[in-house]
């Protein structure tokens, strides 16, 4: 996803920004190797522990809530 001020976020525009990948105009390979490396892992962290806590789910989620 990229915002109107061209910042890149991982799924959706109001995401929370400690997860932001970069800004359009810093994109770089170094950039990108900081963001797996740092911010990526608890990117996963999250979006694995919410999909561990709809295991047992048997109503449709809304994912963006």
């Amino acid at each position: 996803m990229i915002t109107e001020d061209g910042r890149l976020k991982p799924i959706a525009y109001d995401f929370d920004a400690r997860f932001d990948i970069a800004a359009v105009d810093g994109l770089s390979g170094e950039r990108l190797r900081a963001y797996k490396d740092g911010p990526l892992a608890g990117f996963r962290e999250l979006v694995g522990g919410a999909v561990a806590s709809l295991a047992e789910q048997q109503e449709l989620v809304d994912w963006f809530d």
